[in-house]
């Protein structure tokens, strides 16, 4: 059974005082005798009741202090203030105008117009090109898109490569109102690719970004170079955050010296050509791009920050006393991971000074700070928690002071802001959101995510864990998974103790309509990044001597024929809804009763799937028999089933391969004798 939490604080002053009066009589052997208010016997004894009850509340309540020991015996900590990011499309200055700028990393921009506090620094450096039209243009069509008007870069969506493990290429062309100079070359070209992915996976300037994730098919670049030839970019100038299209991100590549136009000029405009191209397009579903965005940096709401002298200058004023504060001059506040500060002692020697939570842990030899980002300074010890600052008076240089200003959820923002550099004069506009900006971690919620952590699992003991710690590997999106133990890739008609074989299915597009789109995977498979991806985790928490395998799903293709008894009516459409429900209904990732997926392993009915057509039908038709098959090209001659379940392996789903129907008029409506 659950305990009750315990509670301290279980009396307060009314009933104490009660207690404590109807104790007067008896202690005072019945000399004390008035126990009004007015008595200063009773106001004394209403004034001790007071302070007990206070002291009875304290008992209750459990300090920061002891919270961050708590969890710092757990190997945790609590998370210091983040910075939001986002992205900064750099805008082209109109003609007339001097040659394209070029950005440098750190770059600095404020809101247009708006609060001079909410800065965002450019993580990367990159050559602003002055792109008027971008084409795109592959397997499945061609899309085009322009900087004005409003929305920006965006097009109708375009699926760019297939799924099915041929050879595909993509064409981009980009329309340069100004050619790019000698000075261009080697500069970082970036473009944006806004795909559509999965919720699971964050895009590549997100906070919650997951790196080192491989990439689902390899894919290689090259650009034009004239006389419609073409030149390979080498994979190490390379830097492609959308981890080979598996996410939203910047690709970045040096812009070449020998790129020429692919094509004469039009209407003052100049065609470059780049193509990214792959030999095997093992994605789990088609990558579909919304938008292509030019002249893309990343940028985050953190500015480094160069400390005046003046700001030192009240070092000076410092006495060996505890509580020493350093007010820092920046008007936003510090990020607490990113504050370097080094102390020159009086004895000589210079120490570096690191960021804590807490002094009480702390002892008089510790170089600790405790940074205020409410009041923006660094506070120091008292010489038993946490060392004295006594610093050398006669040397000119005390301190180096170095640290990241902003972070916190003042910089989050939204989307389409614009914003303006100094230095290099240049406006840009963010085409994605400012997201991500949190404030520091107080202690209760630190104990409350700790708290979380503990019933989260972290080690593949049963087979449910390694199917949890499957679906939530970071930076892929697997939607379902199954744990068969015993189960051996090499050995599968018998179970081999110790081995055990997670069978993984990623998440693909399921919208309304999918069937019919360009998108449509009915056998979804994961990809090989995906897979190293999963392995890689899970080998990381199997127990010892578990032999583990990571595989994509094994299907099987069913063949229904359906007997359906109907009045006049259009037969190919009905057939055709027949077709596309029972699709769905078998669908490893909607399908089942429950719309969770068909199960691994759940033989298929045709009593089940009677019920389904029956309902897909309506009353349009009766469906009078069902017989199943699952295809097998070994024994083509293979009967159909119509009264007896059709069993399929632990670890296997099942796809449609045909809908076969038989049509017959309906008794009710014929002639004669009933």
């Amino acid at each position: 059974m659950t305990l009750q939490a315990v509670r301290l604080d279980d009396l307060n002053w009314r009933a104490m005082v009660d207690a404590i009066r109807g104790r007067i009589a008896a202690a005072s052997h019945e000399e004390w005798t008035l126990h009004a208010p007015v008595d200063p016997g009773v106001t004394l004894l209403e004034l001790f009741a007071y302070l007990l009850e206070q002291r009875l509340y304290w008992m209750d309540q459990v300090p920061d202090a002891l919270i961050q020991s708590l969890i710092g015996l757990l190997g945790a900590q609590r998370q210091p203030a983040t910075a939001a990011t986002t992205l900064l499309e750099l805008i082209s200055p109109a003609p007339p105008s001097p040659a394209p700028p070029f950005v440098d990393a750190g770059a600095v921009f404020r809101i247009r117009d708006g609060d001079a506090i909410v800065r965002v620094s450019a993580q990367d450096g990159i050559a602003v090109l002055p792109v008027e039209r971008i084409d795109v243009a592959g397997r499945f069509g061609a899309s085009s898109t322009r900087s004005q008007p409003a929305p920006r870069w965006a097009f109708q969506p375009l699926t760019i490569l297939p799924a099915d493990r041929t050879e595909a290429e993509v064409q981009i062309t980009l329309w340069l109102r100004q050619a790019p100079g000698p000075e261009h070359a080697g500069k970082s070209l970036a473009l944006f690719f806004d795909l559509d992915v999965p919720a699971k996976v964050p895009s590549s300037w997100s906070t919650s970004a997951v790196e080192d994730v491989a990439t689902p098919a390899e894919i290689a670049w090259s650009y034009s170079s004239g006389s419609g030839q073409r030149r390979p970019v080498a994979a190490a100038d390379m830097e492609d955050k959308t981890q080979g299209l598996r996410r939203s991100g910047v690709v970045r590549l040096p812009i070449p010296a020998q790129w020429a136009p692919a094509q004469p000029a039009v209407d003052g405009l100049t065609p470059y050509r780049l193509w990214l191209r792959t030999e095997d397009a093992s994605f789990s579903a088609p990558p579909r791009l919304n938008r292509l965005v030019p002249n893309v940096a990343a940028g985050d709401h953190a500015v480094a920050v160069e400390t005046p002298e003046a700001e030192l200058k009240q070092l000076d004023q410092w006495m060996p006393l505890p509580g020493l504060v350093l007010q820092l001059s920046d008007k936003s506040p510090p990020l607490e991971d990113s504050i370097s500060l080094r102390l020159l002692g009086r004895d000589q020697v210079w120490r570096d000074w690191t960021p804590t939570w807490d002094f009480s842990r702390h002892g008089p030899s510790d170089p600790v700070m405790l940074v205020d980002r409410a009041f923006n300074c660094l506070r120091f010890g008292d010489g038993l928690t946490g060392r004295l600052p006594v610093l050398d008076r006669a040397a000119s240089i005390k301190a180096e002071l170095h640290y990241l200003a902003g972070g916190g959820e003042a910089g989050n923002l939204g989307s389409g802001l614009e914003w303006v550099c100094a230095d290099p004069e240049v406006a840009a506009v963010n085409p994605v959101a400012v997201r991500g900006g949190g404030e520091t971690e107080t202690a209760i919620e630190a104990r409350d995510r700790v708290a979380a952590a503990l019933l989260e699992v972290h080690r593949a003991v049963t087979a449910p864990d390694h199917e949890d710690l499957a679906k939530g590997t970071p930076g892929v999106a697997v939607q379902r998974a199954k744990a068969v133990p015993g189960f051996h890739p090499g050995f599968p008609c018998v179970s081999v103790p110790g081995a055990i074989t997670v069978f993984i299915v990623p998440d693909v597009p399921r919208i309304e309509g999918w069937l019919a789109t360009d998108r449509a995977v009915k056998a979804p498979q994961p990809d090989p990044g995906m897979l190293a991806q999963v392995r890689g985790r899970l080998e990381d928490r199997r127990l010892v001597a578990t032999e583990l395998f990571v595989l994509g799903p094994a299907y099987r293709d069913v063949e229904v024929v359906a007997t359906l008894a109907a009045g006049p009516l259009d037969k190919a459409a009905v057939a055709e809804r027949l077709r596309t429900g029972l699709t769905l209904y078998l669908d490893p990732l909607v399908g089942g009763n429950e719309g969770a997926g068909w199960p691994f392993g759940q033989p298929v009915r045709p009593s089940e799937l009677a019920h389904q057509l029956q309902r897909l039908a309506g009353e349009d038709a009766a469906v009078e028999r069902v017989a199943v098959r699952l295809a097998n090209p070994a024994k083509p001659e293979a009967s159909f089933e119509d009264c007896v379940d059709v069993a399929i392996a632990p670890h296997e789903l099942v796809v449609l391969r045909s809908l076969g129907v038989k049509w017959k008029p309906r008794s009710d409506q014929q002639g004669g004798l009933r």
